[in-house]
């Protein structure tokens, strides 16, 4: 028990320092993400046109028929955005970076639990497979349908996923000569 807790501990945080390289230090992520050409246009808009924090799509008229909603949005813009019109003065760096290795602290757990049952029947390539391809069904799952439902570009959705496997493929090196079964 105590070796599967040090292994879940060490693959979190494989899988979260592989995050923060990834975004930043590593240069790709910037290439998918683009600015409006007039920032505080669109600031302006959207403080004048949402009131409170919440996700905002356009067209996002609900008392429409779906067939009318997919047509505007064919013909454009279609927009999916998470909005906080107002201040967040709990927002900083080291509260994000916190919830964000907590939950990568989670997903280890969970990963962990599930190597734990499969461990005795694998070696340790076998292992850090198994941990690679949780890494692969997360991004395949959470990440791709973004790509799918709210057009999320294929160069962020691709890097998102990619992002998951390397990550996880790292801790599986970890949690795989840690948590093996024996």
């Amino acid at each position: 028990m105590g070796k599967a807790i040090v292994g879940i501990l060490l693959g979190a945080v494989f899988a979260f320092a592989w995050s923060f390289v990834s975004w930043s230090i590593l240069p790709y992520h910037d290439a998918t993400l683009k600015q409006f050409s007039n920032e505080a246009a669109v600031t302006e808009a959207i403080k004048s046109g949402a009131d409170e924090q919440g996700i905002y799509l356009i067209p996002g008229d609900t008392t429409m028929a779906p067939d009318e909603r997919m047509e505007l949005s064919k013909k454009g813009p279609a927009v999916f955005v998470s909005v906080r019109p107002g201040p967040n003065e709990d927002r900083s760096m080291n509260s994000l970076i916190l919830r964000g290795f907590l939950s990568t602290l989670v997903c280890s757990l969970l990963m962990g639990i599930m190597l734990s049952a499969a461990a005795p029947r694998l070696n340790y390539i076998g292992r850090v497979f198994f941990v690679t391809l949780g890494g692969l069904f997360a991004g395949l799952a959470a990440a791709y349908p973004n790509n799918i439902w709210w057009e999320f570009s294929t160069g962020f959705t691709g890097l998102a996923i990619l992002d998951l496997v390397v990550g996880w493929f790292f801790a599986g090196l970890v949690m795989a000569g840690i948590i093996n079964g024996k």
